[in-house]
This record gives structure tokens, C-alpha cells and sequence, in this order.
């Protein structure tokens, strides 16, 4: 769990300055407000519309941080949520490059906990050149694309 942590802090270190990667376009309807308990879905689009990225495969991953500088953007989801689930199994698969030029909707259903802690938060939205579907192994030289979506939680 340590190892995954330090993994997923290097990964989204860059969450502050992160933009639009030049050849992808990354969308999603993230809310930009949620509340305790609330029940919703979130949907999530990324294309590569470069044809300078002659990718064969990549992989696209979600995470959910808190925007704590002082904890270096700590992992939230599990904190957020008492369920979530994806229904378009596209999130950590191999995905072809064809298929990424054509782009590829994600949807997921959520309910927030009851307890949930006022504050702003990131879905974190990153692409990754190649095949490797674990999160705890890729390499930061493989990521072609990453995007925050910043939401806050009120009471």
C-alpha cells in the first residue's frame, strides 16, 4: 500500500500545473459541486485527435485527490465514496490506438458518503502510452495526457 502511495504521488505532483496535453482532448461533466450522501454518475471522454501520437495502445487511468498541498494531493476515493462503478470497462485496459483516435467514453455511478469532509477535490484523469494496467508500474516518461477536474464538497 506504501509502494502504491508514493507511486500515486509522483504521478499527480504535476496536478497544480497540469493542462490540456497538446493531441488529446479529456472532457467529463464532473459536478462542480457535490454534497454528503449525493448519488450521481460522471461521464469522462478522452480522444487523441494528433496524429503526431502514433500510438499502438494506451491505457487510461482515474484517480480522486484531495487538494491538500501540505499532504502532497492524498488519495481520496476511498474516503469519498461508498460505491463506485464503472460501466464501460474502458478505465486500466489495454485500449488500441485506433480506438483512442476515435475516442472512448467513460462512465461511472457513485454515492458519496454520509460523512464525507468539506473540501476540493480532483478527478485526475491520465493516459499512458503502452500496455501496463497497474498503476503502481508505470512510467511518467509513458503519460501522454493528464487532466484534473476540480469539484468541492459543501455541507
Amino acid at each position: 500500500m506504501r509502494c502504491f502511495l508514493i507511486v500515486f504521488l509522483w504521478l499527480v505532483a504535476g496536478l497544480v500545473a497540469a493542462q490540456d496535453t497538446p493531441g488529446f482532448v479529456i472532457q467529463s461533466n464532473v459536478p462542480d459541486v457535490l454534497t454528503p450522501g449525493e448519488a450521481g454518475s460522471i461521464e469522462v471522454f478522452v480522444k487523441a485527435n494528433d496524429p503526431e501520437h502514433h500510438l499502438s495502445e494506451a491505457v487510461v487511468f482515474l484517480n480522486v485527490v484531495e487538494h491538500d498541498e501540505a499532504k502532497r494531493y492524498p488519495q481520496a476515493s476511498y474516503r469519498l465514496f461508498s460505491s463506485a462503478e464503472e460501466e464501460t470497462e474502458t478505465l486500466q485496459r489495454v485500449l488500441s490506438g485506433d480506438a483512442l483516435r476515435e475516442g472512448v467514453s467513460i462512465r461511472l455511478n457513485y454515492q458519496l458518503r454520509d460523512n464525507v469532509k468539506p473540501a476540493t477535490y480532483s478527478v485526475v484523469i491520465q493516459v499512458f502510452n503502452g500496455n501496463n494496467v497497474n498503476p503502481n508500474r508505470v512510467s511518467i516518461k509513458q503519460r501522454l495526457a493528464m487532466k484534473p477536474f476540480v469539484f468541492v464538497i459543501e455541507p
